[in-house]
């Protein structure tokens, strides 16, 4: 007896449970947002518009039952025909919708779709490198190359209608110092279009502008170990030199450095010396003028740099 009314109870508990959780008190409509998969579109078909189709959805039901619905919403499936042309309109219908047993759709919004297509088109393009300013003065670009040089794309015909080539992001050409090798991404041409492959390799290679630069009236230096004093003829010279582009313009007269070098224990009266340079680094010797200059053994102090104001004359 104890048992059959346990029984009893449990059969009158469930009852009432499935009457509360079925009740009106009970019962919730929720609305949320159902995807609209797009189903056997053919393969010379692309989808235009809409790009992310959906339908709002509107489903009534005990509370725990639509809320999981809503928490993981079904799904629209559309068939497309397989002789779709541009357009096609799409009826989504309640029925359309796998839901539980107590859980009835009240709307959808909107019922139908109105899909737009194009046709799938594939074509090969040349790739144009995209620049950002301009090469700085002392360097100059020896040679530009591109792998691939082309690229194939794919996408709605109408996007690519008119287009004739595929760029790449942006080469920032104040940044560069030296030449280079780097993947690039290329940028697509249209919405819905893809490009193959998404990187080229771009080598650019670079060198320095040389330049050359004429300062005269130089003073020339004597540099000597011995206590004897020396004088020049002549004491300037006009110095010709020649370097990286940005460094020449930058120079200086005090920064070149004309000097004649006396032996060690040479006490010859006088005689013809070579003139040498000292140079920044970078810096080399076009021509000295004159080559070798006169040194002559004074007897009275004499200054080793003639203070006389040199003259800069670039060279045309």
């Amino acid at each position: 007896m104890k048992n059959l009314s346990l029984k009893i109870f449990s059969l009158i508990a469930a009852i009432l449970l499935a009457h509360f959780v079925n009740s009106e008190g009970n019962s919730s409509v929720i609305g949320f947002f159902v995807p609209v998969e797009i189903k056997n579109l053919p393969r010379d078909k692309v989808l235009l518009w809409p790009l992310t189709p959906q339908a709002q959805v509107s489903v009534k039901g005990p509370s725990f039952l639509v809320s999981n619905v809503a928490s993981s919403p079904p799904t629209f499936k559309v068939k497309i025909p397989s002789d779709v042309q541009t357009q096609y309109v799409a009826t989504l219908s309640k029925t359309d919708l796998a839901l539980p047993p107590n859980v009835e759709v009240v709307s959808v919004d909107p019922n139908e779709i109105k899909f737009t297509f194009d046709t799938l088109v594939e074509k090969e393009l040349p790739v144009e490198v995209t620049k950002l300013g301009t090469l700085s003065s002392g360097l100059k670009v020896d040679d530009v190359s591109l792998s691939p040089a082309r690229v194939r794309v794919r996408g709605p015909e109408s996007r690519l209608r008119d287009v004739d080539s595929v760029q790449t992001e942006p080469i920032d050409l104040r940044e560069i110092e030296s030449s280079f090798t780097k993947d690039f991404p290329l940028r697509p041409p249209a919405a819905l279009v893809e490009v193959l492959p998404q990187h080229i390799t771009i080598s650019y290679k670079v060198s320095r502008v040389y330049s050359q630069r004429k300062f005269t009236a130089l003073p020339v230096e004597i540099r000597s170990v011995s206590s004897l004093k020396y004088t020049l003829s002549p004491s300037n010279v006009t110095l010709e030199v020649s370097g990286p582009l940005d460094r020449v313009s930058a120079l200086k007269a005090e920064d070149l450095i004309p000097f004649v070098r006396v032996p060690a224990g040479d006490d010859i009266a006088s005689g013809q010396l070579d003139v040498a340079t000292e140079l920044p680094e970078g810096i080399s010797v076009v021509q000295i003028d004159p080559p070798k200059v006169q040194v002559v053994k004074s007897t009275s102090a004499a200054p080793k740099r003639a203070p006389t104001r040199p003259k800069i004359v670039p060279t045309k």
